[in-house]
């Protein structure tokens, strides 16, 4: 048995710029999540080569989003009339190069005095990422983002630190991390 979609092209507005139906191929035993969604961008020519996102009404009429074959099939239960209803709204694209933000820098972005990166060689701005386990590793927060040093945790300093501060700092830092890590005697810590 066929099953009919009726897609709608949603604008930015969330209003409905363009509708189409489709029919499912009876040779497709099991729709997919990748095969609606290639099949809805063909429809729509404007959609041709651009990342979508795709929902579909529940019984509550919310617009539920979906991008798996899982949350797919919940879709289907929501079909009436054996017409599966799909609203489509093409994905900003500049939503994709936002790199992510994994610590808020404070306003005023602080140097951090005699420290260096260890990747790029320059000066420590704003956040400084001390390793817990290298004696005098540090790195920017640029460096830390690319992924540089995973092997070891980093520990995250917002605030410039004075003088012969950091050796408190990183004996009860690294006594907490190893406790965790379940690795207590390693740097010759006890729990």
């Amino acid at each position: 048995m066929s099953m009919t979609v009726k897609a709608y092209l949603l604008g930015d507005d969330e209003a409905v710029r363009e509708i189409r139906r489709f029919t499912v191929d009876p040779e497709v035993s099991d729709t997919t999540f990748e095969y609606l969604s290639g099949k809805s961008c063909d429809v729509f020519s404007s959609l041709r080569g651009s990342a979508v996102k795709m929902f579909y009404r529940d019984e509550d009429e919310d617009l539920v989003e979906f991008s798996t074959d899982e949350e797919l099939r919940m879709g289907l239960a929501c079909m009436e009339h054996n017409t599966l209803r799909v609203f489509i709204k093409e994905k900003d694209p500049l939503d994709a190069l936002a790199p992510p933000t994994f610590i808020t820098l404070p306003s005023q972005a602080s140097l951090h005095p005699n420290v260096t990166c260890e990747a790029c060689n320059g000066p420590v701005v704003g956040v400084r990422f001390k390793c817990s386990i290298c004696p005098n590793y540090d790195l920017c927060s640029d460096c830390q983002v690319q992924g540089t040093h995973t092997e070891h945790a980093l520990l995250p300093i917002s605030e410039p630190q004075k003088e012969g501060c950091m050796t408190g700092f990183l004996t009860k830092a690294r006594s907490r991390v190893f406790f965790v890590l379940g690795r207590c005697g390693l740097l010759g810590t006890s729990r």
